[in-house]
């Protein structure tokens, strides 16, 4: 008895470190942190636009970003626009092209979260050059890893989702993670429990301490070149847009 113990016990071990990709399919519950009051309507049409970006800059990056966004994020609303913001039309997500490095931005590519009060649009702020900041080898060795993964992080945001990390039920080696100047309208709302494979947490540790893969890795497909969106997020995303 003791060696069946012992044997189920290492199997038990063996199965947990392996990677999240090994894990079996199965229907899961939606986890996330969610804005509840800045919900965008089911079925609506969200326009796209960039701000201030001369016309015709940043084609490659900007088409990484529409093909992220539409291939990945999949709900009950559609994305659309994608052109130049004008005082004209009505839009409901503005994009500015910065590269700004500020020692207080931990990151530079940032969103306001969900649908703004007023019909105030959406403001976000994503980052193509990576010049003055800059996360590491990702960032200077794969700029559409990077670029797509981000514009994820950000879209999520901007549909209303906050880090993942900044939940009360947060294990306790994430709580270093947390982002105290978060975007967070005052409504938030966890949905279901903590999901480690969240593209919106920013939590590397496991329970040892010891460093777990990045969004960078572990929503990321190498050989499809597109963002591997995780279950929680995907069923997060059904709940938000019904």
């Amino acid at each position: 008895m003791a060696l069946w113990y012992r044997l189920l016990a290492a199997a038990f071990l063996l199965f947990t470190a392996l990677p999240a990709s090994y894990a079996p399919s199965q229907t899961v519950n939606p986890e996330g942190l969610i804005s509840a009051g800045h919900r965008w309507p089911k079925g609506e049409s969200i326009f796209v636009c960039w701000q201030g970006a001369s016309p015709g800059t940043y084609i490659q990056e900007r088409a990484w970003v529409q093909a992220a966004i539409t291939g990945t994020l999949v709900g009950s609303w559609s994305f659309v626009g994608w052109g130049e913001c004008s005082s004209t039309k009505t839009h409901h997500i503005t994009i500015t092209i910065i590269d700004e490095g500020k020692p207080q931005d931990r990151y530079d590519s940032r969103s306001l979260v969900g649908r703004q009060p007023g019909g105030a649009p959406t403001q976000m702020w994503m980052n193509f050059t990576y010049q003055k900041w800059s996360n590491g080898t990702v960032c200077d060795t794969d700029a559409e890893r990077c670029v797509k993964v981000i514009a994820v992080h950000e879209f999520m945001h901007a549909l209303g989702v906050l880090h993942e990390q900044n939940r009360d039920d947060v294990p306790k080696h994430c709580l270093d993670s947390r982002v105290a100047n978060d975007a967070n309208p005052g409504d938030a709302r966890p949905v279901g429990s903590f999901c480690a494979r969240s593209i919106t947490n920013y939590c590397t540790l496991d329970a040892s301490g010891q460093m777990q893969f990045t969004m960078y890795e572990r929503n990321w497909s190498r050989t499809r070149r597109r963002v591997d969106l995780a279950d929680c997020d995907s069923e997060t995303l059904r709940a938000l847009s019904n």
